[in-house]
């Protein structure tokens, strides 16, 4: 019997009872489990399940039959004491096509969220860091608003080229950055550039910017908050094609 471990992301919610599982709120919920899911952030350093109270021993010990694990994010502790268990251990955020889904519900919730926030966004300079998943999406979206922007990236893409998007290097002329980059790639020195820029960061740990040198809107996690029913059923999409 498969169970899932909820806390307040409300994904869990939705996500278990789209899989019919045993919903884990103690130990004693765990007897009869042979297959567990962990809520998205997986384990924290401490060993608890994210923002729960039930720590990853506890559940080896009581999990007498548990043979298989499904976690979004997966440390070096949780991959070392499933493989000390021999339980198998799988991710259910990496998939190409997960990451893909996932991004346009990120670039719906962020369009909604910085139009409601910035009316005069029409008249302001802005620029894209980053031209993956997010940056692509993003872009496409401001495309068919008629939102000007330029693209910023370290990376020489040829897509860049190919979809006709206007390339810059300099980061620090505009008066919106909106992040999809997971790196800090601000050198120290240059931060002061930046203070009067409002700047949004849709990347995950570590961000695009220091939140010691910097003041920025950090906007993780938009499609569990903004649309819970929609971004559970990718997650239950990933966990039943991991499990056929």
């Amino acid at each position: 019997m498969i169970g899932l471990i909820v806390n307040e992301d409300k994904r869990m919610k939705y996500l278990s009872k789209m899989l019919d599982c045993i919903v884990i709120n103690k130990l004693s919920d765990l007897i009869e489990c042979d297959e567990l899911v962990l809520p998205v952030q997986g384990i924290d350093s401490s060993g608890l399940c994210y923002h729960t109270n039930i720590h990853i021993l506890d559940i080896l010990a009581t999990c007498q039959n548990l043979n298989k694990i499904y976690s979004g994010i997966i440390n070096e502790e949780l991959m070392r004491l499933c493989f000390k268990n021999n339980i198998k251990l799988v991710s259910y955020l990496k998939s190409d096509t997960y990451t893909y889904n996932n991004s346009i519900l990120t670039v719906l919730g962020f369009i909604k969220y910085i139009l409601n926030k910035d009316e005069m966004l029409l008249n302001k300079k802005i620029a894209i860091m980053g031209y993956g998943n997010l940056g692509k999406l993003l872009s496409k979206g401001f495309k068919g608003l008629n939102i000007k922007y330029d693209v910023f990236s370290i990376k020489e893409i040829n897509e860049l080229l190919i979809n006709n998007e206007n390339i810059v290097k300099d980061i620090f002329e505009y008066d919106v950055i909106i992040n999809t980059i997971p790196v800090n790639i601000i050198n120290e020195c240059d931060y002061f550039k930046l203070i009067n820029t409002q700047i949004y960061d849709l990347s995950s740990y570590p961000y695009g910017f220091n939140p010691l040198k910097i003041k920025f809107e950090q906007l993780g996690s938009i499609p569990g908050k903004e649309y819970p029913y929609l971004a559970a059923k990718l997650l239950y999409e990933e966990i039943s094609r991991k499990d056929s």
